[in-house]
């Protein structure tokens, strides 16, 4: 499976389609909806459910609408040592 995502692919989502042979898109933040579409790929859950994801469905395309603006703040930080964190 491919996944494309972030600011450089967020606005022609038709063309990366039509462009790639990719299966998923997500365009926006996608820290909240990558976590989605990995819980409904491993649960065989609905995909037009998953905010902001884009999706091939048989010669369609799929564009989910986008849910998301968060506070990045808000998400537990990726480093684990403390002193790579920034105060």
């Amino acid at each position: 499976m491919i996944l494309l995502g972030g600011p450089e692919v967020s606005y022609d989502i038709e063309h990366w389609f039509t462009t790639l042979p990719i299966d998923f898109l997500i365009s926006g933040e996608g820290e909240y909806p990558f976590k989605s579409l990995l819980t409904a790929l491993e649960n065989h859950l609905d995909l037009r459910k998953v905010p902001q994801l884009s999706f091939r469905k048989d010669s369609s395309i799929i564009i989910n609408k986008k849910e998301y603006i968060i506070d990045l703040n808000t998400l537990p930080s990726p480093y684990r040592l403390e002193r790579d964190r920034i105060n």
